[in-house]
């Protein structure tokens, strides 16, 4: 991480409000963090090594603990800031900084649906360091994205979880799963969802290491297998009434976390190349210039790449200060000012990292595609992310609110 990258996130923070001095504290440990954990990024992406010194260090560092309540030993931050940490470790690695939201989401469930003891329970573990967390929701083969086939079955003081998730991203460097299943015996849609806490030591659950994508090839975002897992009735929720709250930011924060990612491989990306034309890139020969970076074109390129990125910051801190408002003041409309933006920020940041990621190589040349520089990696992440939901929506959303003015309906996307 250098001093440009760790200066333009002060820039960019200040956008919003001054930032608290725990917080401050979390990004200087993030940035310090995605220093150490990019010197290793090519390597891991390349062989697919599944980043578990690198969690370790997560652990280590304290980030894991940002959303946990101060009363549970937690930082109790902001959901804006774990969204800026995310987007400082996706600076050094997209797939930590993946698996690091996907555990700040499950502990905003945690603490929106848990049983209390619960909750102290494993919040306190995390705060401890002792405690990440993935999750085990989507399924392959169904009807949807969203449809389910993993049942939770009625049994003497809890439920019995039995049938197969995919995309179950971080599963394999994780001490604790968010599990959504249907329950065999539910009457309605109301009661048809069960929420599980369930450890990854758990008797008859098996994770195979099995994502083979082209992109984010160390997440883990594979299949977890449930065979007669039992967890127990203090570790699950049937009542999802707090989740369809129409002042609920649980959504936007999911999608908020995509843009982070985003952001952080764009940056990356574009640090790299402006390293590789400063040292290593040779002038075109009719250039008439001396230097690759003396290039009008090369100019004119990177020149319009930094405006796009730096939009796509601008309209992302705007997004975050009205996930601070509807934080601070949850009402339909602070949740739907907020909805609003963070689909303008998750399109413009689409266009903008696969631009970026994919301008570089036109931009440095031939030579950037060895091997050696992985350069290919920053475009491979950001396309296999970026077709997480269409991206087209998040457009027909904004379109709808500038027609009409009407917010979205509250989904998982929305």
């Amino acid at each position: 991480m250098t001093d440009f990258e760790s200066s333009l996130f002060a820039s960019s923070a200040a956008f919003g409000e001054a930032v608290s001095s725990p917080a401050q504290r979390a990004f200087d440990s993030a940035v310090e963090l995605a220093s150490e954990i990019a010197a290793s990024a090519v390597e891991r992406d390349r062989d697919r090594i599944f980043p578990h010194e690198e969690l370790a260090a997560l652990k280590a560092s304290g980030l894991l603990a940002a959303l946990v309540p101060t009363g549970d030993g937690g930082e109790g931050l902001k959901l804006s800031d774990h969204l800026r940490i995310v987007r400082l470790l996706a600076q050094g690695d997209p797939c930590v900084a993946q698996m690091f939201h996907g555990h700040g989401l499950a502990i905003y469930v945690l603490n929106l649906l848990a049983e209390p003891t619960t909750r102290v329970e494993l919040n306190r573990r995390v705060a401890n360091r002792s405690l990440l967390w993935a999750n085990a929701v989507s399924e392959l083969g169904t009807a949807n994205a969203l449809a389910m086939a993993l049942t939770a079955g009625p049994t003497a003081g809890g439920w019995s979880l039995n049938g197969t998730k995919f995309y179950c991203t971080g599963s394999l460097g994780a001490d604790e799963l968010l599990v959504a299943a249907m329950n065999t015996d539910a009457t309605s849609d109301d009661d048809a969802a069960v929420l599980a806490f369930v450890s990854t030591d758990a008797e008859g659950l098996t994770i195979n290491d099995d994502w083979d994508g082209m992109g984010q090839r160390t997440t883990a975002s594979g299949t977890v297998v449930f065979s007669d897992v039992f967890v127990s009735d203090l570790r699950t929720c049937t009542d999802m009434t707090l989740t369809k709250d129409l002042a609920s930011p649980r959504s936007i924060l999911a999608q908020s976390g995509f843009t982070s990612v985003y952001l952080g491989i764009a940056e990356d990306a574009l640090l790299e190349a402006i390293n590789y034309l400063r040292d290593e890139a040779r002038p075109y020969p009719y250039s008439g210039v001396e230097r690759a970076l003396d290039d009008p074109y090369i100019l004119q390129h990177v020149g319009k790449l930094r405006c796009m990125l730096d939009a796509a910051h601008c309209l992302n801190d705007r997004a975050l200060d009205l996930l601070d408002e509807t934080e601070d003041d949850p009402t339909p409309a602070t949740r739907g000012r907020a909805a609003i933006a963070m689909a303008q920020a998750k399109a413009v940041s689409t266009e903008a990292v696969l631009e970026v990621t994919q301008r570089l190589f036109q931009l440095c040349g031939s030579r950037s595609t060895r091997q050696g520089y992985g350069f290919d990696r920053h475009w491979r992440n950001a396309r296999t992310l970026t077709l997480h939901d269409p991206v087209d929506y998040k457009y027909r959303t904004v379109g709808q609110y500038a027609l009409d003015g009407s917010y979205p309906e509250i989904t998982t996307y929305t």
